[in-house]
């Protein structure tokens, strides 16, 4: 393979430093993102609800959750367990495992620096 079709190759892999005839000629920026905040698990589950048309109410009457452990859910009182998100992406039409994810990230993010701003 000649030097050039090596040199494409390594930056469409998306290597850091790639040679060109035995010297570094590419250096892929380094792609870090620290955002100082983090998207609250009950904002994505509005999103999802705003989409689908669905109120408190309406939800409450979807997963026989009582409409107060809805309204803890949406204002974030309470943190989500696996059954209650499985829940959620049924009736939300949300793909498997999503709103486990998010809390997942949720509370990882959290945990990992309190100071961050939620919304």
């Amino acid at each position: 393979m000649s030097e050039v079709a090596q040199f494409l190759i390594d930056v469409l892999s998306g290597k850091t430093v790639t040679t060109f005839n035995g010297e570094a000629v590419y250096k892929q920026p380094e792609n870090e993102f620290n955002p100082d905040y983090v998207v609250r698990t009950s904002t994505h589950i509005k999103d999802y609800m705003q989409f689908n048309n669905i109120d408190r109410e309406g939800l409450a009457n979807k997963t026989f959750f009582q409409e107060s452990y809805i309204n803890d859910i949406l204002d974030s009182h309470i943190p989500l367990d696996k059954s209650t998100c499985d829940i959620l992406d049924k009736e939300l039409n949300a793909p498997k495992g999503y709103f486990m994810r998010m809390e997942n990230f949720y509370r990882g993010r959290i945990k990992e620096n309190p100071n961050l701003k939620e919304c």
